[in-house]
């Protein structure tokens, strides 16, 4: 019941008290592909085609490839019906690649090309956070079919660690027949 929607702390349950010593959380999207998709390109080992890439291409928007991420931890959270007491840790941010920087790594130099990485974008912040929920049945207010009526209330204090972000960027990357610059 720990992190979970804190109204149903106030359930009745066959243990009264719990706690939770470590567990974590990680999410990942982005803007271009979902899971099936990568899979399909990434995983296989099979070589990517030349129809592969321009298939990948088509898909990332002219803004560029934007992956987001969220992360969380639990060190030591305490549960007591009806309140829990957790300690923790969360972040999340994004990165943004210019689409024209994704395309060296698939084409390669085979032609002398000019790439512009003057798009890169970047932020991520992540903080400590103590997390206070407790819950309150209102049962005694609704009729007895509603007896798993609750109201749940969670305050929230975080204190940072750290925050980045790509205030500004710019670079280019030159192929030519012998060489990366």
């Amino acid at each position: 019941y720990i992190g979970c929607n804190a109204a149903i702390l106030a359930y009745t349950r066959d243990f009264n008290f719990e706690l939770l010593l470590l567990s974590a959380h990680a999410m990942v999207n982005n803007n271009s592909f979902s899971l099936t998709e990568y899979d399909h390109y990434f995983t296989t080992g099979d070589s990517l085609t030349s129809q592969d890439i321009n298939d990948i291409f088509s898909k990332i928007s002219e803004k560029g490839w934007r992956g987001d991420f969220n992360l969380g931890a639990r060190a030591l959270a305490i549960y007591s019906r009806p309140f829990s007491l957790t300690l923790g840790g969360v972040g999340n941010g994004f990165i943004n690649f210019p689409k024209d920087a994704l395309a060296f790594p698939f084409y390669g130099n085979t032609v002398i090309k000019e790439y512009d990485l003057d798009d890169l974008d970047a932020e991520g912040w992540g903080a400590a956070s103590l997390d206070f929920a407790i819950a309150f049945p209102i049962t005694q207010w609704t009729p007895a079919e509603f007896d798993f009526v609750s109201v749940g209330i969670t305050a929230k204090y975080l204190i940072g660690i750290q925050y980045q972000d790509i205030e500004e960027s710019s670079g280019k990357l030159f192929t030519t027949d012998d060489y990366i610059l």
